[in-house]
């Protein structure tokens, strides 16, 4: 960070402040970048299909695992029901992870649940 700081010719504001990780890594950051765009306003009365970030240029994008087939449905039943626990599903599947958080959201368009996981990487493996 010295040396980018150093050789950094396009303007005066060179000095930028390190990210501290957390226990969730950078999320905290990313959630504050991410906020409303009006203050107290919430998502959905920004209105529909309104972009609420705008994405730096020439970053690379993560890598995203997506596993659709991974869950059955009497699993997704079990989760939603509460007989099963997202973070005992993913352990069996990704045993070099550690679960972070979850979320389930029904989705009343199409009458679907949606189950999404958080897990990162255990220290000592990446």
């Amino acid at each position: 960070m010295d040396t980018v700081e150093k050789l950094w010719k396009r303007g005066k504001r060179n000095q930028v402040r390190r990210l501290q990780r957390d226990e969730d890594g950078l999320v905290g950051m990313a959630r504050y970048i991410t906020k409303y765009k009006a203050e107290g306003k919430k998502p959905e009365t920004l209105g529909k299909y309104q972009k609420q970030w705008t994405a730096s240029k020439g970053l690379r994008k993560p890598k995203e695992k997506v596993n659709h087939y991974k869950t059955k449905e009497k699993d997704v039943k079990a989760i939603v029901s509460g007989k099963m626990k997202i973070e005992d599903h993913l352990a069996k599947w990704y045993p070099d992870y550690e679960f972070s958080e979850s979320t389930v959201k029904y989705n009343k368009f199409n009458g679907r649940y949606y189950i999404y996981g958080r897990m990162r990487m255990k220290k000592g493996k990446g």
